[in-house]
């Protein structure tokens, strides 16, 4: 009777349960169907697919404005600028140039793509922590526990992700400004190229007509066969020059195609107007000055100053979670941080993080400011260079090529004489050219440290 009573009782007891129990592997099945919502895809990459694509791209006759970017709206002005302007019916100019850098170069693309990662972290370090859900077999109970955020956590969390977007978007934007530079020098240097096989082409000519002159001198016996030897080495040489400057001559066509992004076999066409400098305008900016504009405004100083800001966010968070751990549900839990020393050596790594991120900040603004001042001494030096060569030297070399083939051409010098001449006419004209290549470079290197790349020189 006994035994009975007691079945029946706990046949009563399993039958009560049952519709909790239905109830809470309904909830269950929910959760996890609803947790099962996204799927993997796989995304094989093929180089050989990538380089057809590379392939295929060309000089647009338009450009997209891009998108503002709110850290760097005011820096991104002159690119949007060049966008809007874009015109490649007439040739390329250099704001031009690295408007399709910007475009197609595959690094800045990259660069991009951490911007997009960045924002995406900063919707997950927003998000709630998920709740936590369990069965209890022995009582048969349905088991949840929300851990509750501890005091500031949540915003130190985000605080971390926004310094990181912060410091990406410096990132491309120094990506962007190195770009500017490499393609303003490469094109420094492909016009340079050009500029110096036009020399050479006219003392080809030159060089061509002293050899002729002495061959027929020494078939007159006015002339030695060494001299006429001498002349036709030197018209060699500068045939020799003729063919490597049209290998180099596309070597820095290549070169200039490989930071915009293009094919390297694709032909870029300059407007006329972009030339080497003959002369470099007064500065305007004093060094000092120069260094305070950088300061403001070199993204490469902006990204230390992001990172130094998310170690401040980070050394927020490490505080924030030396509080015990909550979480309230059917049960309540406490997880003191017992073990950790309640978070304290994480601490002392943030805060000795931090100081190490200010003397990196330190160390940088010491950089550029010897960067600057270096750049601008250099400057100075290239301009009284040109401007000595163009008051003492041009004004001489153009006479002095025009006697030495009025002497040849009267045989009233010797070909040591004309040889003479010639090699002194064409070493100046060499250090003319290479004085003014290296004056536009060191001008567009000045307007680069001082974060000046476009928009006028300092």
């Amino acid at each position: 009777m006994y035994r009975s009573t007691l079945r029946l009782q706990f046949a009563d007891a399993r039958f009560s349960k049952q519709p909790f129990v239905s109830r809470s592997v309904c909830v269950l099945a929910l959760i996890l169907s609803a947790s099962a919502c996204a799927t993997y895809e796989p995304a094989p990459l093929d180089p050989s697919v990538i380089l057809k694509g590379l392939r295929a791209l060309s000089v647009p006759d338009s450009l997209p404005e891009p998108e503002p970017r709110p850290a760097e709206e005011s820096a991104s002005k002159v690119e949007r600028e060049a966008a809007r302007a874009f015109d490649a019916s007439n040739g390329l100019s250099v704001v031009e140039l690295i408007a399709l850098g910007v475009t197609y170069n595959p690094e800045l693309a990259a660069s991009r793509a951490a911007v997009d990662v960045a924002g995406a972290q900063l919707v997950q370090a927003g998000l709630l922590p998920d709740p936590t859900v369990g069965w209890d077999l022995n009582e048969g109970n349905l088991q949840v526990a929300l851990p509750l955020l501890r005091p500031d956590e949540r915003d130190s969390r985000e605080a971390v992700a926004e310094s990181r977007i912060a410091q990406v978007r410096w990132e491309l934007l120094r990506d962007e400004w190195q770009l500017a530079r490499d393609v303003n020098l490469a094109t420094l240097e492909l016009l340079g190229v050009r500029d110096r096989a036009v020399l050479n082409a006219e003392l080809e000519r030159i060089a061509e007509q002293t050899q002729e002159f002495f061959d027929r001198a020494q078939s007159l016996g006015a002339a030695t066969g060494l001299e006429r030897e001498l002349a036709a080495i030197q018209a060699a040489d500068t045939r020799l020059r003729t063919v490597r400057l049209r290998v180099d001559e596309r070597r820095a066509e290549q070169a200039l195609n490989a930071l915009i992004g293009l094919p390297p076999e694709k032909r870029l066409v300059l407007e006329n107007t972009v030339a080497l400098p003959t002369s470099l305008p007064e500065a305007t900016t004093s060094a000092p000055e120069m260094t305070e504009r950088a300061l403001r405004e070199r993204p490469d100083l902006q990204i230390l100053l992001a990172a130094y800001q998310q170690t401040e966010s980070e050394l927020r968070l490490a505080v924030a979670q030396q509080w015990p751990l909550l979480s309230i549900g059917t049960t309540v839990q406490l997880t003191p941080g017992i073990f950790s020393d309640f978070n304290d050596p994480a601490i002392r790594s943030a805060r000795l993080e931090r100081e190490r991120m200010a003397r990196r900040v330190e160390a940088a603004v010491h950089e550029i400011r010897a960067e600057v001042h270096d750049a601008v001494a250099a400057l100075e030096q290239s301009r009284l260079s040109m401007e000595l060569l163009e008051r003492e030297l041009a004004p001489r070399l153009s006479e002095a090529l025009r006697l030495v083939e009025l002497s040849v051409q009267a045989g009233h010098v010797t070909a040591s004489d004309v040889l003479l001449a010639q090699g002194q006419v064409l070493d100046a004209q060499v250090r003319m050219l290479d004085a003014r290549i290296e004056a536009a470079k060191r001008d567009a290197v000045a307007r680069w440290v001082a974060a000046n790349t476009l928009e006028g020189r300092p």
